[in-house]
């Protein structure tokens, strides 16, 4: 962490926002039970497509969207398009 080239940076929010959902998994997990966990995945799936690719596609559409509208990691300098 800590980097400051718009890579780096976006690579310590990638491993950021990976960590923090994995600890939102377990908290899910560890005090809703692994039911209500399953049911949030298959929501999720249902939503954004069970498909990774196609999930991929639908996150991309809504980070771009939020650059867009300046609330995302364009606040930051990091330019996503190439």
């Amino acid at each position: 962490m800590g980097s400051r080239s718009p890579t780096g940076s976006f690579d310590d929010a990638y491993e950021a926002g990976a960590a923090c959902i994995y600890q939102t998994m377990d908290y899910l997990v560890a005090f809703r039970g692994a039911e209500y966990y399953e049911a949030l995945c298959a929501l999720h799936r249902e939503l954004y497509g069970s498909r990774m690719g196609g999930r991929q596609t639908r996150y991309e559409e809504i980070l771009w969207k939020q650059v867009k509208e300046g609330k995302s990691a364009s606040q930051i300098g990091i330019s996503l398009r190439p």
